[in-house]
């Protein structure tokens, strides 16, 4: 997930305003005191979002954050025999490993808008990696191909070539900064050929066999990233400080995109979404706190009454956002690999922190030296381990190419202690 923020990065600074310096009843779908046994993770459908628990104090807000986190609920399956663990892997970082092992011919550029396709490689990294959390392969073009294809703009997908990493699809700007939002289209996911491709992974994941009991996850863009597509990012960094106003209209009718959306990936069958903030960084905090959080919630709120599990992720050192991303009223935080997990889970020990092994050196990193540094970062997580707050993973997406016994020292690597420890005694003896 990468972005091009180097002149967003200027403009910031050029206007100083970073100066203010997350088949069959799931197993995690159960009490975890007697395996396959007991309720529901549900919520209550008529369960609303308290806007008053969300203030600066974090005990105070903690105390009125729902006594049930459903994803609390998956992570303290790590104190069983279950690995819960999060590893974000892009398509193109396993898809050379799949044609290999299955003498597949598969390119990247096709499998992107295949559903079966996509299926069939998530289904055979479960079974490799004892995945107990599937997702169809992350892709932040969905929204905003959406939009430009609502609002007559055509095609406007790009590609952008790295030298260490796979090629990264993007969108280039479609929409006048200064347009009225209230006269934009909003997408039906049901008629969207992008979103619609989502939507067809998640009913063949929920019907795959071999998928059974997994959590089945969905992406969503999140309201600043998908305005920072449609207008620009260095115009979305603009005008969040000049003419927030505007920049307020904008984040509405996104949100209004998101939230259909989210809608849509509930009747299909998802179990939890995941909410993409990459850009976050081109906002300063304060006003990320003010315009973006409240939209936020917006989303947090339907995704809880459609009574699926909510995870908020944002890239790169977002220490600074901490007061802001605390008011975000989701399950979960993913945070980048910058991030003290800890420090943050101070802010929010109702929620549960997932991360942050780095995704960006793992393709270079012998299985060896993988485990090791799996171990150190379940050593950093320890606290919240204990908490039973905590699904160790990937600070962001494994773009890199990488072989499935990498992957593999990742899953083993990420085991709780005792189990680990335990595998590795018998495997001596």
């Amino acid at each position: 997930m990468r972005a091009n923020l180097n002149g967003c990065r200027f403009v910031i600074a050029g206007l100083s305003i970073l100066i203010f310096c997350g088949a069959g009843l799931p197993v995690w779908a159960v009490e975890t005191t007697v395996k396959g046994q007991g309720d529901c993770l549900a919520a209550p459908a008529d369960q609303t979002i308290d806007e008053t628990a969300f203030t600066a104090d974090a005990l105070e807000k903690t105390e009125k954050q729902p006594a049930e986190n459903p994803l609390a609920r998956l992570a303290a399956l790590r104190r069983t025999d279950t690995n819960v663990y999060f590893p974000i892997i892009a398509l193109g970082a396993v898809i050379d490993a799949y044609n290999e092992t299955h003498k597949a011919t598969y390119r990247e550029q096709n499998v992107r808008g295949d559903a079966a396709a996509q299926t069939a490689i998530m289904a055979w990294l479960a079974k490799e990696l004892d995945l107990q959390i599937v997702y169809p392969f992350m892709d932040l073009t969905v929204e905003p191909q959406a939009v430009a294809a609502a609002n007559g703009f055509g095609d406007v997908l790009t590609v952008i070539e790295y030298d260490d990493a796979t090629p990264e699809y993007s969108v280039k700007p479609f929409i006048d900064p200064a347009a009225d939002p209230a006269t934009f289209v909003v997408p039906d996911p049901a008629q969207d050929v992008f979103m619609r491709q989502q939507l067809d992974f998640i009913r063949r994941a929920r019907g795959n066999t071999a998928l059974s009991g997994k959590a089945i996850m969905a992406w969503v863009i999140g309201p600043v990233t998908l305005v920072g597509r449609m207008i620009g990012e260095e115009e979305m960094a603009v005008r969040s400080v000049l003419e927030p106003e505007q920049f307020g209209l904008l984040l509405d009718y996104a949100t209004r995109v998101i939230q259909r959306y989210v809608d849509a990936l509930g009747d299909a069958g998802a179990d939890a979404v995941c909410l993409l903030e990459p850009e976050t960084i081109l906002t300063n905090p304060a006003g990320f706190e003010e315009y973006a959080v409240p939209r936020i919630n917006q989303i947090a709120q339907d995704i809880r009454a459609r009574k699926m599990i909510s995870i908020f992720h944002a890239c790169g050192d977002t220490h600074m956002y901490f007061p802001a991303f605390a008011s975000i009223a989701m399950d979960g935080f993913s945070l980048d690999r910058d991030i003290a997990l800890s420090d943050f889970a101070a802010l929010r020990p109702d929620a549960v922190m997932i991360g942050n092994y780095d995704n960006t050196v793992i393709s270079r990193e012998d299985t060896k030296t993988i485990v090791e540094n799996s171990r150190s970062l379940l050593g950093r997580l320890s606290l919240i381990e204990e908490q039973g707050k905590c699904i160790p993973g990937t600070g962001c997406e494994i773009k890199t190419p990488v072989t499935i016994e990498q992957l593999r020292a990742l899953e083993h690597g990420l085991k709780p202690v005792t189990v680990a420890m335990t595998n590795e005694h018998a495997t001596s003896a």
